[in-house]
């Protein structure tokens, strides 16, 4: 949570600089990346970055570029016009426009004025990978309320190309059989191909539809509500899929505790999930191809394995201990009287602290004319060195 605190100061630090650069301009874009992912527009503004390194601020008339925001994160691109190609690599908000932080493509030069035509393009690949995780956000926000109860409260979350993030509150503990009926429940709606649709209305309508939104969030008069048929309904102002198929395979990869009442899971959905799966096929093929079983075999055939090196070690354990208390007889006839005491000095075989307690109380039992039986206790066999007196409290 430092780390992430850090990290937004920066980037709220980031954010004042790419403000400052337009600050006293009149300028007012229009985002059109909902609808296109192309378009031909004109520079409203364009500057270059503090401290140069070829890094310019632009701002266009129509912006297809989704800037960071409700946890998404922002489009990459690129920007073309006759003095060459620049790429953009972020988007910042900044009220009635949009800061696209843009840098020439390798090897070029570029300038860039106020009225220029332009070609903006956003990365569409990376774009339906966010948009997947996005839509798989939702879903999976339903799911775990679904399954753990309303008092599911979202607390924050972060929709990449590469994965999602879901934080939420949870006062209960989540255990794998929950988590388990989560993601079936996730691939199920994924897989009916809900279609996914979204519109503008009045926060008091959205309201009234029973619309979820973020504790604490500020709204304003109008909001864009998405929607999937059925089931779910969220404020949300992100880039989502059309149909829930399109979100692909999903996989939840962790969900772990991260406060009293706060937990955080992690899924990969797609191309990302696929790859994954993809792996863990393979990793299982090798694993049964080297146990010579099948693959279904293979739980059965680990708790074998695991059994066998249980009994092992309490094997090698109990040898242990039989050979360090097989020298005890000569260790006692070796005793010395020492100012009326006997005392007992030697190195024996021990499986572990408490083998050679067993093995130092067997002495002690033997020099005040007792003697009782052992059974091998469970370690590793190591060699010890210890020293027994009586009538004195053994020395271990």
């Amino acid at each position: 949570m430092t780390d992430q605190r850090e990290r937004a100061r920066g980037a709220l630090q980031g954010h004042e600089r790419l403000v400052a650069a337009f600050r006293d301009r009149e300028i007012k874009s229009r985002y059109v990346g909902y609808e296109r992912e192309q378009v031909e527009t004109t520079v409203l503004a364009a500057e270059g970055a503090p401290g140069g390194g070829g890094e310019l601020y632009v701002v266009l008339a129509e912006n297809p570029f989704y800037a960071t925001g409700g946890g998404q994160v922002a489009d990459e691109g690129w920007i073309s016009l006759e003095s060459g190609q620049l790429e953009v690599f972020d988007v910042v908000p900044a009220g009635d426009y949009q800061v696209l932080r843009a840098r020439p493509v390798e090897g070029e030069t570029v300038e860039v004025r106020a009225g220029d035509r332009v070609t903006a393009s956003i990365n569409r690949v990376r774009r339906q990978q966010i948009e997947a995780n996005h839509t798989a956000t939702h879903v999976l926000h339903w799911a775990l309320r679904a399954v753990l109860g309303k008092e599911v409260v979202q607390a924050g979350s972060y929709v990449g190309p590469d994965r999602l993030r879901f934080d939420y509150r949870y006062t209960g503990k989540v255990d794998e059989d929950e988590l388990r009926r989560v993601q079936e429940l996730c691939l199920l709606k994924i897989t009916e191909n809900q279609p996914v649709r979204y519109y503008t209305t009045t926060i008091e309508e959205a309201r009234n539809l029973g619309a979820m939104m973020l504790f604490g969030e500020k709204y304003g008069d109008l909001v864009r509500v998405v929607e999937i048929d059925g089931f779910s309904r969220e404020l949300c102002g992100g880039t989502h899929v059309r149909g829930t198929a399109e979100v692909g395979a999903f996989k939840i990869v962790t969900n772990r505790k991260h406060g009293a009442d706060l937990y955080r899971i992690e899924v990969i959905t797609g191309r990302e999930a696929l790859y994954y799966l993809i792996g863990a096929t393979e990793t299982a093929e090798e694993l049964s191809d080297s146990l010579r079983v099948e693959i279904e075999e293979l739980p059965g055939a680990v708790e074998d394995l695991r059994r066998e090196a249980r009994e092992a070690r309490e094997a090698q354990k109990a040898q242990a201990l039989s050979k360090g208390l097989a020298e005890v007889g000569s260790l006692v006839e070796s005793a010395e009287s020492i100012d009326g005491a006997k005392v007992v000095t030697g190195q024996v075989v021990a499986a572990d602290v408490k083998g050679l307690r067993q093995i130092s109380d067997d002495v002690k039992n033997r020099l005040g004319g007792r003697r009782r039986s052992s059974s091998p206790p469970p370690s590793t066999a190591r060699r010890s060195s210890w020293r027994t007196s009586t009538p004195r409290s053994p020395r271990r």
